[in-house]
């Protein structure tokens, strides 16, 4: 497949969709509607196979292959998997990983004979990646979705989609692909180590995160808008979370994170007075490593340098860190500190395990904001010494 897929456009003046290929110029109907939607992927497709311009609408149309329905339903995702704000969520990076051997293998095969055997060989070549049994299981998971949402649109028939269900999932211990560690918690005393390190924003993320229920999700999208900064606990309500889908409207997932005096000490050095700005800003990040590097330099900078700069101050960095970013700053921050790696992801496990032996699971699930009870004994570690404890005085 091409490495950049033509996009479904907006016709303003007539509000027609509109696809360009091979610079020929398709209108294909009113914006928006199933009819426009189904002749671009149409179209999209004729041309996928041939690399030419697309046959004339008369001509014979060739059977959807995978790679068409894998690229239709990329289509789908980038506009289906969306946070509020309007920027597509994680899960579309995710199905990319996971369609991606679909389509090394079976990119050109005709959807409606994709079968049972095929999706197994497709799940061998994860396991020959490396990839955890979990993970593979995941990814086997959303290749099915992806053929599910086919046969929703009647791209491919149901039948090829109940013959994909017969595929039972990777059994602990009955497999080839290895047992994930699973995500433990990290030892504060890395953590501490490396926050020297780090940006300044990026580190109050991290003891934010740590005094917190905050996920790095979380971290990298506060406003002033979003905190209410009175009493003794404050609160943080994040426009959009990863729950937010599951009850349109109710409130049972509602998401709000509250602030005691630790995570208050990390977040008010970064109030200011734009409610709108996002509290721990690159920009800020960068502008400070700048000031600290002119205050250590001896020499004056050549007009190369002075150019550069230039060239950089247009560009400039983004308005927030992403939990990529955020991951990346850790990542440096540990080999410069000589600790071993660990993620912000552990922090969260760190926090989970601290509240649980403290206030017990249901104490964890209050505090991580989990639906479920199960959901938090994920993230928290057991509680071995209690345990020991109890067969000690009562065994």
């Amino acid at each position: 497949m091409p490495r950049r897929i033509p996009s479904y456009r907006h016709y303003k003046p007539k509000n027609l969709g509109l696809v360009v290929l091979d610079g020929r110029y398709h209108y294909l109907g009113r914006y928006g509607t199933p009819e426009s939607l189904a002749e671009y992927h149409r179209l999209v497709q004729e041309w996928l196979l041939s690399r030419r311009p697309p046959t004339p609408r008369g001509g014979r149309q060739p059977d959807l292959t995978v790679g068409g329905l894998i690229f239709a339903y990329l289509e789908h995702a980038r506009e289906y998997y969306r946070h509020p704000d309007g920027r597509p969520t994680r899960e579309v990076d995710n199905l990319r990983d996971a369609l991606r051997p679909l389509g090394d293998l079976y990119g050109h095969t005709p959807a409606g004979e994709f079968g049972p055997l095929a999706l197994r060989a497709v799940r061998e070549e994860m396991v020959r990646d490396g990839l955890c049994r979990t993970v593979v299981n995941a990814r086997v998971k959303r290749v099915r979705r992806a053929f599910r949402w086919a046969a929703s649109v009647e791209l491919i028939p149901v039948s090829v989609v109940q013959a994909l269900g017969t595929v039972e999932p990777l059994r602990r211990g009955r497999c080839a692909a290895p047992e994930s560690p699973g995500v433990r918690p990290v030892r504060w005393e890395d953590v501490e180590a490396t926050l020297p390190h780090l940006p300044r924003p990026v580190a109050a993320m991290v003891r934010l995160m740590r005094y917190s229920n905050c996920r790095a999700e979380d971290a990298v999208v506060v406003r002033g808008r979003d905190l209410r900064v009175q009493g003794d606990v404050w609160t943080y309500r994040p426009a959009g979370h990863k729950n937010q889908w599951r009850e349109e409207g109710s409130q049972r997932h509602a998401r709000v994170i509250h602030l005691g005096p630790r995570a208050q000490e990390a977040v008010r050095p970064f109030l200011g007075a734009d409610p709108e700005a996002y509290l721990f800003s690159p920009r800020e990040a960068a502008e400070e490593h700048r000031a600290s590097r002119r205050l250590r330099r001896k020499t004056r900078r050549t007009p190369s340098e002075l150019a550069k700069m230039r060239r950089e101050s247009q560009k400039g960095p983004a308005s927030r860190y992403s939990v990529n970013t955020f991951q990346q700053a850790v990542r440096r921050a540990c080999r410069r500190a000589g600790v071993a790696p660990w993620s912000v992801l552990q922090v969260r496990h760190t926090r989970a395990t601290e509240v649980r032996e403290r206030y017990g699971v249901e104490g964890a699930q209050a505090s991580l904001g989990n639906a479920r009870v199960e959901t938090a004994q994920i993230y928290a570690e057991k509680n071995q010494e209690l345990a020991r404890r109890i067969a000690r005085e009562t065994g």
